[in-house]
């Protein structure tokens, strides 16, 4: 028989050169799971969670913490549902939004709960590694807010992976942002405890909180800022939290809504034609979206009507490529929109029969390409799908990202390519094969054919420009493999910029230059503040800086603009290195100062750097 093997990258822009160095990663695909399975013993779940050979649910809005596995294998159970209390027969209570994170190295299951005996909110850990006949695989409680301070009905938010973290809103309705409420809880993956001087304020409207507890907003991470939903003080609003620092987001955050953010599901990433995240929009149907910085940008030809209205139970989209995948409850459908083509993906919008009222996509930590999918009911209430096709997963083309090679950063794009090798099987098991090229969103690169693979299992990648339209598809087919593949090793090696987040040594030194700022000032008489007894009326003017390397400009890096201890302003450098903003609301305080200072915080592969520059009128 044959195997045919597909796999894909994250489309990034070029790297940040800082000299380099050679990269060798080694991925492996398990077996093809079952495509369709039936919920277990009455509950529903919400999300889902992945090992390489089960997949987990927690039933949601429930009085007790129970959890579903299921086999991957053929979708039989692993065990009967298992309602989990702590050593003392003390129950938790699941949200609206119970996401899942599952520790692989550990097998250790963490889910947001309330512990119902004095209504406090936090982790509990599941213990997947136990034995079937253990009923109760308790591995702990973590609180994270204080006793008395959880919501005694929506519960926590979803629980977003961030920066090795695990992340909650603690929403309590009618209440301000005081004590342990309506904050940002925070789980530590390394250490398995509460983060350090969690929970975070966000920064939201003043004011007591009105939110919808059945269920309440889903919160998504876009780029590492959790947007957050929320009606503080009778203002509706999406706040930004930056797990980078563990602070707010810096720019127009808060963003005011001129719309009732309602039942709509989570927010969902905004991406540039090659697949850089540069926002995010809301699924309301018009599909608004903003930068990340806060500020209000253009929606992309024919989103709102691609992606839809979706509904409050709908849980984050995710992203492939230059795709974004949308659950949506209202039609039990996916949606993806592909942002190179301004257009809905081929083979969507994914249709998913036997379930009702779709809840959320999940991605397979083992099948980058693979889609999972969690519904309220039906026969096939979990179910999954190639990302591509729309068929099952492993059914037919069994897909192998390449971002599981590079890691998702900018700076980390290969500058070239060396070797792309199939480890397992071994070359003895097939009699041949072939790998041919595709772009990010599946499309063959023109004037590349395909390439033999050699004896040694491997195919030169030397000299392909293989990152046209963001980083290649690699479609590996092997022929002659006696009786049905089980898993696949596949090992990649290239180039890349030599920088801790791409697993390098060196940061890159960046030089930020800030521009003067030309602003028009007429003195008038008058009793007010000005100077010399004049009144001073300083019209708007730009603020500007750009941000370089050694190899040119830098783009989508925040630049903040400040005036002593004060901010003025963030924003975003384009494709030029240059960010810019208007000062109008500061800029009295720059004539007074006659300056004003720009400053980029730095990333992993990014040294800090700042500038001053002077006020000419």
């Amino acid at each position: 028989m044959s195997l045919t093997i597909c796999g894909l990258a994250a489309v990034v822009t070029p790297a940040v050169a800082a000299g380099t160095k050679t990269y060798t990663a080694k991925e492996t695909i398990p077996v093809p799971p079952a495509s369709s399975f039936a919920g277990s013993g009455g509950g529903d779940g919400w999300a889902v969670a992945l090992t390489p050979s089960a997949v987990y649910n927690v039933f949601h809005h429930s009085g007790a913490l129970t959890v579903a596995c299921h086999n991957q294998s053929d979708s039989t159970p692993c065990w009967t549902p298992k309602t989990i209390t702590d050593a003392g027969g003390g129950q938790f209570a699941t949200s609206s939004h119970p996401g899942l994170t599952l520790d692989q190295p550990s097998g250790h299951l963490f889910v947001y709960v309330t512990r119902r005996a004095d209504m406090t909110a936090g982790v509990a850990c599941i213990d997947t590694t136990q034995p079937a006949a253990n009923t109760n695989p308790f591995c702990g409680f973590t609180p994270l807010t204080a006793v008395g301070e959880a919501s005694g009905s929506g519960g926590p938010s979803d629980g977003i992976v961030a920066a090795k973290r695990f992340y909650a809103f603690n929403y309590v309705s009618g209440a301000a942002s005081t004590g342990t409420r309506n904050k940002l809880m925070c789980f530590d993956l390394g250490s398995f405890g509460p983060c350090a001087s969690q929970p975070f304020p966000v920064g939201i409207p003043a004011g007591s909180v009105s939110v919808n507890n059945f269920p309440v907003p889903a919160v998504a991470s876009i780029l590492g800022q959790l947007i957050i939903p929320i009606n503080a003080g009778g203002v509706e609003s999406l706040a930004c939290f930056d797990t980078a620092t563990n602070g707010n987001c810096g720019g127009a955050w808060p963003v005011s809504l001129p719309f009732s953010y309602g039942f709509t599901g989570a927010v969902f990433p905004l991406l540039d034609p090659s697949g850089v995240i540069t926002g995010l929009c809301v699924p309301n149907g018009s599909a608004p979206c903003f930068s990340l910085a806060g500020a209000s940008v253009s929606t992309p030809n024919n989103l709102g009507t691609v992606i839809g209205a979706t509904d409050g139970w709908n849980g984050p989209g995710m992203v492939i490529g230059p795709h974004v995948y949308v659950p949506n409850g209202n039609n039990n459908t996916v949606a993806c929109y592909d942002y190179s083509a301004s257009a809905s993906c081929a083979n969507f919008p994914h249709s998913l029969p036997n379930l009702g009222y779709l809840y959320t996509v999940n991605p397979d930590p083992q099948r980058p390409e693979c889609i999972w999918v969690n519904a309220d009911n039906g026969a096939s209430q979990i179910q999954n799908f190639d990302a591509f096709s729309g068929g099952g997963c492993g059914q037919g083309p069994v897909r192998v990202l390449a971002s599981s090679f590079v890691p998702p950063v900018v700076e980390c794009t290969p500058v070239s390519y060396t070797k792309l090798q199939v480890l397992d099987p071994a070359r003895a098991a097939y009699s041949s094969g072939s790998v041919a090229f595709r772009d990010g969103s599946g499309n063959a690169i023109p004037g590349i054919a395909d390439e033999a693979i050699d004896n040694t299992g491997s195919v030169s990648l030397t000299g392909l420009a293989l990152n046209a339209n963001g980083l290649p598809q690699f479609l590996i087919t092997l022929v002659g493999l006696a009786g049905p593949p089980g898993s696949v090793t596949v090992e990649m090696t290239w180039t890349g910029s030599n920088v801790p987040a791409c697993g390098g040594d060196t940061a890159v030194a960046t030089t930020l230059t800030a521009t003067p700022a030309v602003a028009h000032i007429a003195l008038t008489g008058g009793k007010g503040p000005g100077l010399l007894g004049l009144a001073v009326n300083v019209y708007a003017f730009n603020l500007s800086a750009t941000l370089t390397t050694a190899d040119g400009p830098v783009a989508g890096q925040p630049i903040a603009f400040s005036v002593g201890s004060s901010q003025i302003c963030t924003s975003t450098t384009d494709a030029n290195g240059v960010a810019s903003c208007q000062a109008l609301t500061s800029a009295l305080s720059i004539v007074l100062a006659g300056q004003y200072s720009a400053t980029f915080a730095g990333t992993p592969a990014l040294l800090a750097s700042s500038a001053n520059a002077p006020l000419t009128t």
